[in-house]
């Protein structure tokens, strides 16, 4: 965890030791004006980061069942003009 903390103090991952302090147990007090942008920066730009990965191929992909699956790659396939 140390090298984790580090990584998110030299980053100015502050939601990340934040998270690291609740884990240990660690009262964080109050948390200061300049921290709080910081951290809502940060959510801003992990929850654009999670839009593009949920619009992506891997998401659909990973979220088909397997004959989804396998009539994902014949479609495919067949819009490929591919003999099947």
């Amino acid at each position: 965890m140390y090298k984790e903390s580090s990584e998110c103090y030299n980053g100015e991952n502050y939601s990340g030791l934040i998270l690291i302090a609740l884990d240990l147990g660690i009262d964080i007090g109050e948390i200061d004006a300049e921290q709080k942008i910081i951290i809502e920066e940060r959510n801003r730009f992990l929850e654009s980061e999670i839009r593009e990965y949920k619009s992506s191929l891997f998401w659909e992909w990973a979220g088909l069942t397997e004959d989804q699956r396998k009539e994902a790659v014949i479609a495919f396939g067949l819009s490929k003009g591919w003999a099947l």
